[in-house]
């Protein structure tokens, strides 16, 4: 079942990065910096991806890519993003195509939100 939008009504997501991250900026920084953009680009061509199986109605293409998109996800704390992902990847063949648009449409929201925050953390190291 996916979530309603009130469910996740907060557009400004709050990220905090998972206690790998924070014990590898006592190390090197520069590495975080690195994993967080490998996260950013890498999860904007998986949802080109899903955004692609959803046009198609290619219900397991949406599913592949909401899967690989959650797993990264929660490795990196995004939890809101690993959400939708999950819910998505978990639809019935018969969901309306409207229904998972506006599902994308979400995941798109929360994970734009990740990635401004994770663009800030980089800066947090340095004071």
């Amino acid at each position: 079942m996916l979530a309603t939008d009130s469910q996740f009504s907060d557009p400004e997501i709050s990220w905090a990065p998972p206690d790998f991250l924070v014990e590898l900026a006592a190390d090197d920084s520069g590495l975080i910096t690195e994993l967080l953009d490998a996260f950013r680009t890498d999860t904007r061509v998986r949802l080109d991806c899903l955004r692609t199986a959803l046009l198609q109605v290619d219900m397991a293409g949406v599913r592949r890519s909401a899967h690989s998109i959650k797993g990264a996800a929660m490795q990196l704390g995004a939890e809101r993003v690993a959400a939708v992902c999950r819910e998505m990847e978990l639809v019935p063949a018969d969901t309306p195509v409207a229904l998972l648009q506006r599902s994308l449409d979400r995941l798109e929201q929360y994970f734009e939100a990740v990635c401004r925050a994770m663009e800030d953390y980089p800066q947090t190291l340095r004071h």
